[in-house]
């Protein structure tokens, strides 16, 4: 082999490695799929200005974004997507990728899309829901990804579809029991509803443990979980004022009525959703302020309320 060609093919595999590392560095090409196109959490600024489109803007120092645009192949459907970064790092910490329309039947077709898309990568999700939302969750070793619907309770209001990417190390929010349980609700079902955690819930041991995986977590239902079920009933198909006429309506949205009233597995099924009920009954007056009160008004109620729960 000449020299010149071998300098030529020496120069061609030079050339071959930096496009590689390039592409590596500045599209992700070997990224893990846990990002969004290559965009991992070491992203900074000057990179994302130079991927994206003239369309994004700094909306403020710490997010970049896009004004909602129509998608081309479906003219009824607005997408806008944003990138937050953190202030004190200047690195990515999250992606959102915003899917708007009036079609609420095209949002759940959207919804099943990136949800499969996902699963394609990296395996099945966890799906779960918060209050007035569904979700398809999954958790890997850099980033936390949902895919979110709306679920609101009335009309034909769910035309929104949400996929978040998080940096796990800033969004390392703990998640309890096999269905990934928020916090908040697993705090709010010991301490309103009275379920039995097991392991016993310690706030201080929760907030020691860097590890946020506590779906080996259980709840079971207790007696008073019972009362506190049957007097949302009670409340519920007997209150004639707006607030008790808005609850029962939301209750109504989510197939909760006088003749299939909430029932505890219902409950332990649907927490968040029985929660969002709860909240708009109790928005003027919580008639569950106490255990004793709870048992007090229980034993007034009829042997047919007290069993409907």
């Amino acid at each position: 082999m000449s020299k010149r060609r071998k300098v030529l093919c020496a120069f061609a595999l030079l050339t071959i490695v930096v496009g590689i590392v390039i592409a590596h560095i500045w599209f992700g090409l070997f990224s893990s799929p846990e990002y969004y196109k290559g965009f991992d959490w070491n992203t900074d600024k000057k990179k994302l200005e130079w991927r994206l489109s003239k369309a994004h803007y700094w909306y403020d120092e710490e997010e970049f974004k896009m004004n909602a645009t129509k998608l081309d192949e479906d003219t009824s459907v607005w997408f806008r997507d944003s990138y937050s970064i953190n202030k004190e790092t200047g690195n990515l910490k999250e992606v959102r990728l915003l899917y708007l329309t009036e079609d609420s039947a095209k949002m759940e077709q959207i919804y099943v899309a990136e949800v499969e898309k996902l699963n394609k990568k990296l395996g099945p999700g966890t799906e779960g829901e918060s209050y007035d939302e569904l979700f398809t969750e999954w958790r890997g070793k850099n980033s936390t990804i949902r895919v979110i619907k709306n679920d609101f309770a009335f009309g034909d209001s769910n035309t929104e579809v949400e996929v978040v990417y998080q940096n796990r190390r800033e969004y390392n929010e703990p998640y309890f029991t096999e269905v990934h349980l928020w916090q908040s609700v697993y705090e709010k079902m010991i301490e309103q509803f009275y379920c039995i955690s097991t392991p016993d819930y310690n706030t201080e041991a929760i907030k020691a443990r860097k590890d946020p995986d506590f779906s080996d977590y259980k709840l079971r239902p207790s007696d008073e979980t019972k009362k506190v079920i049957a007097l949302i009933n009670k409340h519920l198909f007997t209150g004639s004022d707006k607030r008790t006429e808005f609850a029962r309506l939301t209750a109504s949205s989510r197939g909760i009525t006088e003749t299939h009233p909430l029932t505890v597995d219902w409950f332990m099924d649907h927490p968040a959703k029985t929660m969002g009920i709860l909240k708009e009954l109790t928005r003027d007056e919580d008639f569950l302020k106490s255990k004793s009160e709870i048992d007090a008004a229980y034993d007034l109620l009829t042997e047919e309320e007290q069993q409907r729960a």
